[in-house]
This record gives structure tokens, C-alpha cells and sequence, in this order.
């Protein structure tokens, strides 16, 4: 497996938990760049109604959003803004899309799950950043997550499928979770193979993200077909930038197939489940 971080200290600990939270070392340009990002013009005008091919969302997303135009702008705004924090911390990274995540006052429910499949995991670990520009927690939709189930569940993850351990986690009532509190001057870092998610904001204050994907430099970056029926995944290579400007829900038709595998990800038992998440760790 990639090395992730520079820093055994950290390289541990997320190694170990599938997160980690750090200190931002560019906080007082985080005004600066939200300035930035609402200065441009989404095709929701960051009023949350994007709909989509998947189901209408109650929060913005620039992944979601219709203009390409402003995804592109915002590619570039929050990658120049978390560019020199990954050379600092993390061992050859790239980044392959870019977000903000707005969610308006008592709004915004982000069911649990796992981000989408983007490098071979068996060799790879792709990482999103997770940065806040008020102090969140689960009154205003903070990260909730399960420490230690990356790289332990569902490997092919598409837009096109729904997860299939989304009953054992409904409404964020598993005991298994843990809501990470992140504070303005914070972010997380993620294995985007582990369990999470976000709760309703039910505050009266927008809760405002930057969110950016990264793979190490040496990874294809896929997208994955899966076929229900076949039991089969496509493993497909991507251009640059084929992820800021992805439509979520559709399947491109000129990618480089680069193998087929098995598909055989079902839905577990909560005791399946356990038993997995507890293999090979510590009780």
C-alpha cells in the first residue's frame, strides 16, 4: 500500500483509524477564498436545489452543479488554496476534484457512506480534505464516521448503484459511529474508503466546506462500471479532470477499459458487519 504521509506520527495514526485531524495551516485566508467561491455563479446560486440524475439535493455540491464553467472555478480556487498543506504533509499527491459543500440553515442530510472508487485500493489510498470555515459539530452537520472501517467493505463504489450497507447506518443511529467535531483553524482528512457521512444543519447559520480529492501521482485514476447482473466490475482509465467534470449518475462511453473483475459486494447483517470491522484490530 501507498505511503500517505510524510510523518510516521501521522502516517500511524490514519493508517490505523482511516482519518485524521489536523491543524490548518492557512486559516486566516479562509474568509479570503469563501469571498472567492461566492463571487461566482452556480447554476443553483448556491440555494440548494440542484437536481441531478441520482435524486434533488437540499444542499449545495459543486459536484452536482449543472455549470461547468463554475466547477472548473472552483477546481482552481480551492486546489490553490490546499496545495501548499499537501506538499507539506503527504508523499506525491494529486488532486482530481475540487468542492464546496453549503448546507442552508435546517437542511443538508448526507446519508452514510462510502466516497466513490477512484483508485485500485488494493495498491492505492485516495484521500479527501474536509475543511470547515466555522466551527462544526453535529448540531450543524459535522463529519460523523465508523474509525476503522476503511479498506475493510464495499471496494467498487459508482454513483450508478446504491450502497448496499446503507440499512445497517439509517438516520445515523449505529452505535458504531463517532462525530468529529472540527473547529474553524481544523480539517480532516479522509480514507475515502471509510464509512460516513453528515447530519441535517439544524442551525440557523450556513455550514460552509471545502472539499478536495487526492490520489497518489503514480495511480490510474478510474471510474468503475458495475454490472448487478453480471456480477462484474469495469475498471475504466480516466483523463485529468474527469472527475470535476463528471455528471454523477451517468456512464461515460470513452474510457480506456483497463481490466474487468468480479463483482460480488451484497448487503451484510449488522453481525457480518461487526465481525469485519473488528478482523485483525485490537478489542
Amino acid at each position: 500500500m501507498n505511503k500517505v504521509f510524510l510523518d510516521e506520527e501521522h502516517e500511524y495514526f490514519f493508517k490505523k483509524n482511516g482519518y485524521i485531524k489536523l491543524n490548518f495551516d492557512r486559516t486566516n485566508e479562509i474568509e479570503i477564498f469563501k469571498e472567492r467561491i461566492y463571487a461566482l455563479k452556480p447554476s443553483d446560486q448556491f440555494q440548494a436545489y440542484q437536481k441531478t440524475r441520482i435524486h434533488e439535493m437540499d444542499f449545495h455540491c459543486t459536484f452536482f452543479d449543472s455549470n461547468f464553467d463554475y466547477r472548473n472555478e472552483v477546481f482552481n480556487a480551492v486546489t490553490s488554496l490546499f496545495e501548499p498543506v499537501a506538499k507539506k504533509l503527504l508523499a506525491d499527491f494529486k488532486f482530481i476534484q475540487a468542492n464546496v459543500f453549503i448546507k442552508p440553515p435546517h437542511k443538508g442530510y448526507l446519508a452514510p457512506h462510502q466516497n466513490l472508487t477512484v483508485v485500485d485500493e488494493t495498491r492505492y489510498t485516495s484521500l479527501s480534505f474536509w475543511c470547515p470555515t466555522i466551527d462544526t459539530d453535529r448540531e450543524n452537520g459535522t463529519i460523523v464516521l465508523v474509525p476503522g472501517s476503511h479498506k475493510k467493505f464495499m471496494k467498487y463504489r459508482s454513483t450508478n448503484i446504491s450502497w448496499p450497507l446503507l440499512p445497517i447506518f439509517k438516520d445515523y443511529i449505529s452505535s458504531h459511529f463517532e462525530t468529529i467535531n472540527v473547529k474553524k483553524g481544523e480539517f480532516l482528512i479522509l480514507d475515502d474508503s471509510i464509512i460516513h457521512g453528515t447530519t441535517i444543519n439544524s442551525t440557523a447559520e450556513a455550514r460552509f466546506v471545502f472539499h478536495a480529492l487526492l490520489v497518489p501521482k503514480q495511480a490510474d485514476v478510474l471510474f468503475c462500471e458495475i454490472n448487478m447482473e453480471m456480477k462484474k466490475v469495469k475498471l475504466f482509465k480516466t483523463p485529468p479532470l474527469f472527475w470535476q467534470n463528471y455528471i454523477p449518475g451517468s456512464v461515460p462511453n470513452d474510457l480506456t477499459l483497463i481490466e474487468e473483475r468480479e463483482y460480488n459486494e451484497e448487503a451484510m447483517t449488522e453481525a457480518e458487519f461487526i465481525t469485519t470491522l473488528y478482523a485483525n484490530k485490537d478489542l
